[in-house]
């Protein structure tokens, strides 16, 4: 059967988005990089009680209730197919119903979303991973996150697949290594659950930026620099994440 898809990214983080009713078998094949589309994960359209909702999979066929990029990439997929109109619309997920403006500014499809508060928040903890005790806090932004701050000469692709991986099986959530630039400034590299390292993660952005602003380090508003690109975090009643979605091309698959 024929399966109709477009891709979009969210700086770096790339999703097949379909209405096609996929298997967990058939998102593990499509996602693959060598022997399918590849992506980070898939999105399928479709609707409940009258809203659009939004479900995901991981790249390893694994639901995952909320994904930042993936919901700014849904947008924008709706945008491009007629589906919505205006500058808002409000969007279901796992996580509850997220409110969204989008607007074209300078050619560029621009999402600011809602993300709710966060919620289930632990403060100083510690884990022994290999050879380092590190100090994490967890906390829920849509999906399970852990923070870690780091020193900058450690904040790199290597270090945090060492450590991360270990730390995401044992934790069962995804984990975030941050360094403090400044204020409104900080460095992420996320590595994810059901993805591995990914160019950018939007929930964990917020999530970064909550903690980072629980002890103080920065303020209510902070650019998030991600591998792929980078993300507006604003702290107030909300989480509030804004960022781009681009689109990268659309295609037809056998299944």
């Amino acid at each position: 059967m024929e399966m109709k898809f477009e891709k979009y990214t969210g700086i770096g983080n790339d999703f097949i988005i379909t209405d096609y009713d996929v298997t967990v078998k058939d998102v593990i094949k499509l996602c693959n990089r060598r022997f399918g589309i590849g992506a980070d994960g898939l999105i399928k359209l479709t609707q409940k009680d009258n809203l659009y909702y939004m479900t995901f999979f991981n790249s390893d066929g694994s639901y995952a209730p909320m994904c930042g990029n993936g919901i700014r990439c849904y947008t924008h997929y709706l945008y491009n197919n007629n589906l919505i109109k205006g500058n808002s619309i409000d969007i279901d997920t796992k996580s509850g119903i997220k409110h969204i403006e989008y607007k074209v500014e300078n050619e560029e499809f621009k999402v600011r979303v809602n993300m709710g508060v966060s919620t289930k928040d632990s403060f100083n903890n510690e884990i022994k991973i290999l050879d380092r005790t590190f100090s994490y806090s967890y906390t829920y932004t849509g999906t399970d996150h852990i923070v870690i701050f780091v020193d900058k000469n450690e904040l790199n692709e290597e270090f945090v697949i060492k450590y991360g991986s270990l730390i995401q099986k044992e934790k069962d959530a995804n984990v975030n290594f941050v360094n403090i630039k400044s204020r409104d400034n900080i460095d992420v590299i996320t590595y994810e659950r059901g993805a591995g390292l990914t160019l950018a993660c939007g929930t964990g952005a917020c999530a970064s930026a909550y903690i980072s602003n629980y002890y103080n380090y920065t303020d209510n508003n902070v650019k998030v620099n991600l591998l792929g690109g980078n993300l507006d975090i604003e702290l107030s009643d909300s989480i509030y994440m804004t960022g781009k979605s681009e689109y990268l091309f659309k295609g037809s698959v056998m299944l």
